[in-house]
């Protein structure tokens, strides 16, 4: 028999063991407080299991072996993929009933995830075609794709949308992390290659992490900075023994805590890596016999943030909504004061367009110390915290999304600008004229 294993992460004590006579393939807790946890274990059977003294309350067959499962957003419908083609969605408010099928008699499902923020719903067949499809016609029952990615006909093992739901990385046969934007209708934007099949791959709830793992045990796991697509250095030197996350075994799956301090590793070995991302070093091992099917997201109760004295709910990945509103005020009274400053800044901005060395060397300036690039950085976060709990208003959402996409390309400017190899400078800088457009947008 396999032995499923539970731990509460507040002490990494054992709150539940559940036997299967087969190892697990796919296993994903409710999206909302953890409610329940689906397992597809014993080949073409879903296990739905209370976390309120872990007891099976329904157990649900399908026709075939099930290889995925994924909930929507606000848990509406479990989502089963199987081999015989078939995606189905379960009805949690109706005692898991099918409320939906799509059987276009395809290639086996194989991955399947809906993006957190509720627009995209993806399915990943062994045949190499990814299905993105608009969550809100998934639930109506209309599966006609948005859009049909090809990985060539490599099959697709794992696939995970960024938490805006913008990007989506997958990985598969091919050895490549293949990462695309909803910009431009899916375009495909950058590529990571191993040596071997991608077995799992997840972004930090943040999106400033991509975390992945596969069968080149060389590699081990691996976590890359999606600012520059650079691999943590600590990770990937391996010089700590307690970093280098799986060197000398396959990775089978990895998921982040939901707060972003801990991403957890399995391997083929049986042992199971918590990885403390403030040092990237291991700070527990949990050791099994036998490989390690499936890692679902962590529980952890509430904490305190000593250095806000917030409250922190580690659940949702949000400070707690009852917080003194009087911050937000002081940080909009700050924004109005730095969209004064900014003003200013216009004659720093035109003086860039001509390079500042006397070897005419294009476009490398002082980017990082430019006072409008710092307030910019600075006001950014400061206007963008305000939206992380409440929705924004409906006259200014497309502006917050503009806001969110024009920090990233900053951040992306100010990292590869202070890089010291003058390609990866070069990539940024290019001939000067983006560089000074952005400016002037910042502006």
């Amino acid at each position: 028999k396999s032995t499923l294993v539970v731990y509460k992460c507040s002490d990494w004590s054992v709150a539940a063991e559940l036997k299967f006579k087969k190892a697990p393939r796919s296993m994903q807790f409710s999206r909302i407080n953890s409610e329940f946890l689906a397992v597809a274990g014993d080949g073409s059977i879903v296990y739905l299991i209370s976390s309120d003294g872990w007891k099976i309350v329904r157990e649900v067959t399908f026709s075939s072996k099930v290889n995925a499962l994924s909930f929507s957003r606000n848990d509406e419908r479990l989502a089963v993929g199987t081999s015989d083609g078939v995606m189905s969605l379960l009805d949690s408010q109706h005692d898991w009933g099918l409320a939906g099928e799509h059987d276009s008699k395809e290639s086996p499902v194989l991955a399947l995830d809906w993006s957190s923020n509720g627009s995209h719903f993806a399915v990943g067949r062994e045949d190499g075609i990814v299905s993105i499809h608009e969550s809100k016609s998934v639930l109506a029952n209309f599966f006609v794709p948005q859009k049909e990615l090809t990985r060539g006909g490599a099959l697709v093992y794992t696939l995970a949308f960024g938490s805006a739901g913008n990007f989506l990385a997958v990985g598969g046969g091919d050895w490549k992390i293949a990462v695309y934007s909803s910009r431009g209708g899916w375009a495909l934007v950058h590529e990571i290659k191993l040596g071997g099949w991608i077995s799992s791959v997840r972004w930090s709830n943040n999106a400033k992490y991509l975390a992945f793992g596969g069968k080149d045990p060389a590699k081990g796991g691996r976590v890359v900075d999606t600012n520059s697509w650079d691999p943590i250095e600590e990770l990937a030197k391996n010089e700590s023994p307690k970093s280098g996350v799986g060197i000398g075994e396959e990775l089978c799956s990895l998921c982040w805590s939901n707060d972003d301090r801990f991403v957890a590793f399995g391997g083929s070995t049986g042992n199971t890596r918590i990885v403390d991302v403030s040092s990237w070093e291991i700070v527990y091992l949990m050791d099994h016999e036998g490989k390690i099917k499936n890692l679902q997201k962590f529980t952890i109760p509430k904490l305190r943030n000593t250095d806000t004295d917030d409250d922190f709910s580690i659940a949702s990945g949000y400070t707690n909504k009852t917080s003194d509103s009087s911050k937000r005020n002081d940080k909009r009274s700050f924004l109005a004061s730095t969209a004064k400053s900014i003003l200013h800044d216009l004659a720093v901005a035109d003086s860039l367009k001509k390079p500042k060395n006397g070897m005419g060397e294009p476009g490398v300036y002082d980017w990082e110390r430019l006072p409008i690039v710092m307030e910019f950085i600075e006001s950014s976060e400061e206007f963008l915290d305000l939206y992380k709990i409440e929705e924004p208003p409906k006259r200014i959402r497309l502006y917050v999304k503009c806001i969110t996409m024009l920090e990233q390309h900053v951040q992306w400017i100010t990292h590869m600008v202070m890089k010291k190899d003058a390609h990866r400078r070069a990539l940024a800088m290019d001939d000067g004229e983006p560089i000074s457009a952005l400016l002037n947008v910042l502006v």
